[in-house]
């Protein structure tokens, strides 16, 4: 990922039968007090620029389906580890999120497997702070 903006996709799973309006807001104030969280808006399942998405998440769904974050890449980590607490809040509940089709999926209790699948995919989303480079050949040269 580069070091601009991101837009980070987040579903719940399994969705509600009405959609889930009322848990999608609370979620995106939520995210909306993450620093360097930009943007948080509601996907509509009837949003024909999200069709695509929605339909490989899950198909057909009424009303809200969902969040579309925009956020600066080394915000993921904070969004991560709110979205881990909010899966504990809702034990029943998985949050999927997806960036560049690329999906982590979000459960409440951890285990090894999904500690190591939450490091990996931060490993991949989030940008490494860069060295300095030094000039490794003998002075004089």
């Amino acid at each position: 990922m580069n070091h601009e903006m991101a837009t980070a996709w987040l579903t719940l799973d399994p969705p509600g039968p009405n959609g889930d309006e009322t848990i999608i807001a609370s979620l995106r104030q939520d995210l909306l007090s993450i620093p360097n969280v930009k943007k948080v808006d509601p996907i509509l399942a009837e949003n024909s620029q999200t069709d695509e998405f929605l339909t490989r998440k899950s198909g057909t769904a009424i009303g809200v389906a969902g969040i579309a974050a925009t956020l600066a890449p080394f915000a993921l980590r904070q969004v991560v580890a709110m979205l881990k607490a909010w899966t504990e809040r809702q034990a029943a509940r998985t949050i999927i999120i997806e960036i560049e089709g690329d999906r982590l999926e979000i459960k409440a209790g951890s285990n090894r497997e999904q500690r190591h699948a939450m490091d990996l995919f931060l490993q991949r989303h989030t940008p490494t702070p860069e060295l300095p480079s030094r000039d490794e050949s003998p002075a004089g040269d």
